[in-house]
């Protein structure tokens, strides 16, 4: 009795590790959740739109703009936390901050403008491959922040606006909502690699104001448009 007793219980034992072991091939050592710092270096491209609207009686008559394109590479920084609910699929918060430096150029004249882009980002990771050397798969979310440009001509028109009077608004910080996707591959535990790309869908609208005068009207506009960015980024996990 004892001895078949010891038998069924062995055999339990036995089952049970070769279930953990199984288990253990594919989660213990697949991607695990935990904090992580990144950085990136990419490329992007900017469109810089100036337009003016004449109207009388409130009906436009005429209008004219002009649109300039810059390209910039770009650098940033990220630090955040990420979560996996089984190997193969987890979620990832962080924040994020990236500086690019676009030169728009129009009539040989340059203009040196740099972009500060800061925000937080939610992602969908879900991995296509989870072994213990390798895990290879794609992400895609969301980010929203704010967009900030500095450059020369915004501090010059600040200043025109003061001495002339005018009470116009300028906006150098705007809201920034952009979608995130790409390829990621994680290697060695900690370290990943990722091919990703960023396209946000709002301008950043500088000056956007009329000017009444005899029945006349003029809508000045100028806008910073930033219509994608392509990375590389390196990720530590901690």
């Amino acid at each position: 009795m004892l001895k078949s007793i010891s038998k069924k219980s062995l055999s339990r034992f036995c089952a049970l590790a070769f279930a953990s072991f199984v288990f253990c091939g594919t989660a213990c050592f697949a991607e695990i959740s935990g904090g992580f710092v990144g950085a990136y270096y990419g490329y992007g491209e900017f469109r810089q739109v100036s337009s003016g609207t004449f109207g009388l009686g409130g009906t436009p008559i005429a209008t004219g703009a002009t649109r300039i394109k810059a390209d910039s590479f770009s650098t940033g920084v990220s630090l955040g936390y990420k979560h996996f609910f089984n190997p193969y699929v987890g979620l990832r918060l962080y924040g994020e901050i990236g500086v690019y430096v676009p030169e728009f150029r129009f009539e040989g004249e340059v203009e040196d403008a740099t972009l500060i882009n800061y925000g937080a980002n939610l992602d969908l990771l879900v991995n296509f491959i989870a072994k213990p050397e390798i895990d290879f798969g794609i992400f895609i979310g969301g980010g929203v922040g704010a967009n900030t440009w500095i450059s020369k001509e915004i501090e010059q028109l600040k200043k025109d606006i003061r001495e002339y009077g005018l009470g116009f608004r300028v906006n150098d910080t705007r809201l920034d909502v952009a979608l995130n996707a790409g390829v990621r591959f994680h290697f060695a535990r900690r370290h990943g690699i990722e091919l990703g790309s960023r396209v946000p869908f709002y301008p950043t609208v500088v000056l956007n104001e009329n000017l009444y005068e005899a029945g006349a009207s003029i809508n000045l506009k100028i806008e910073y448009v930033h219509i994608y960015n392509v990375f590389v980024r390196y990720t530590f996990r901690f």
